[in-house]
């Protein structure tokens, strides 16, 4: 009966991914769509961005209508898309244009001079420059670049370790940095709105160079001992009680499950780890594949599949804890439920205070997480099996 459910609940998922992700177009045979004659010259903050019917090769125009994922080492993406657009590479160069918004996760990211994108631009990647028109981006990177010949229509936000400022932002700059740098000789605003910035430090910002307003936050953090210490307390008891909380609700709504736990942590602890760190990796790399190749529409299951994990991941340690107490009040033969409850809040208390042993501390967390994980994703598949070994 489980395996004829198990088959049923696989095809459906396997029917929901072919529905989502026959409204992307793949182009993979190596990655470069050919020039083409761009659109008639328009303003970017008039455009309506927009995905219009699928279709799997271009039209007359030689432009796609539709969105667009490209991979390979290198892409070079010179065609006229009328969607959204999705790349993933090692170097990325966007010299066409695209009606839509563009995501692009490479070492290295492109916009040239030719190159114009009516929608947003999402990049993360070491070194991002930006030499056309692109609307607004959203930017994570070591090292970003605004050429002389580029701009941006609208804001641009972005964190980004170094940055250079040639070109023009036609409204504000929010960026996170520790390093602005501008052309010696300007005519008029680089900043065509205001200047939000955060650093360690102050940066001398030009006079003249900024339209509107420019605003300062520092993120430097002066930490004392007594901070640090206070800070420890803090989480350490959130986290036992957090944890109390977890432990009582689950001795009233299921009662055997603490003796399931015990089984997992003596007999199944190794396999536990890695059923945790494959729904780990399976829920991560799942949601990364939704959000990107379903053209948004598998975007409200990765944030769920995403948040089950949060939730799921919050509470491993927890069920780690329960697990080892069980074992210790069985060798102690203490059968009542506040001898285990204790147990299992004094082994949250030590697993939370080894957290802060520097590099051991984090692998001692992830190691406790990933097993937790791993006997809440048993419990649920083999159920019934433990059951009958709590029983025998």
């Amino acid at each position: 009966m489980k395996t004829n459910f198990f088959k049923r609940a696989f095809l459906c998922l396997l029917l929901i991914f072919l529905v989502l992700s026959s409204s992307v177009v793949f182009a993979t045979d190596n990655n470069e769509v050919t020039t083409t004659k761009a659109p008639e010259p328009r303003t970017v903050e008039d455009e309506q961005t927009g995905v219009s019917a699928i279709s799997a090769t271009p039209d007359s125009n030689n432009t796609y209508s539709s969105d667009l994922f490209l991979y390979n080492t290198n892409v070079e993406l010179s065609n006229t898309v009328d969607g959204n657009v999705a790349i993933y590479a090692q170097n990325a160069n966007i010299t066409g244009v695209v009606q839509g918004d563009v995501l692009v996760v490479a070492n290295s990211i492109t916009i040239s001079e030719d190159a114009m994108i009516y929608g947003n631009l999402f990049a993360l990647a070491p070194n991002l420059k930006i030499a056309g028109v692109v609307s607004d981006v959203f930017g994570l990177t070591n090292n970003f670049t605004l050429e002389e010949t580029g701009r941006i229509a609208r804001n641009l936000n972005i964190l980004a370790r170094n940055a250079t400022l040639n070109g023009k932002v036609s409204r504000n700059v929010n960026i996170n940095t520790t390093k602005i740098a501008f052309p010696e000789n300007f005519e008029e605003p680089i900043i065509g709105g205001n200047l939000n910035y955060w650093s360690s430090a102050e940066i001398n910002i030009p006079e003249g160079v900024v339209n509107g307003e420019t605003k300062y936050t520092s993120t430097a953090t002066k930490r004392t001992t007594e901070n640090i210490i206070s800070s420890a307390i803090s989480t350490v008891v959130t986290g036992l009680v957090l944890s109390f909380a977890i432990i009582m609700l689950s001795l009233w709504i299921a009662p055997e499950f603490k003796n399931r736990l015990g089984i997992m942590i003596k007999t199944h602890s190794i396999k536990s780890f890695l059923i945790g760190l494959l729904i780990a990796f399976a829920v991560i790399v799942g949601s990364i594949f939704l959000l990107l190749f379903t053209a948004g529409l598998g975007g409200t299951i990765a944030i769920c599949l995403l948040g089950l994990l949060i939730i799921a991941y919050a509470v491993s340690g927890t069920i780690f804890a329960m697990g080892i107490a069980k074992l210790i009040t069985d060798k102690l033969k203490l059968t009542k439920k506040t001898p285990f409850v204790l147990f299992s809040l004094l082994v949250v208390l030590i697993v939370s205070l080894l957290k802060f042993i520097p590099t051991i501390g984090g692998v001692i967390n992830i190691l406790t997480s990933l097993v937790g994980l791993g006997m809440l994703g048993m419990n649920f598949y083999k159920r019934k099996n433990l059951y009958e070994e709590t029983e025998n």
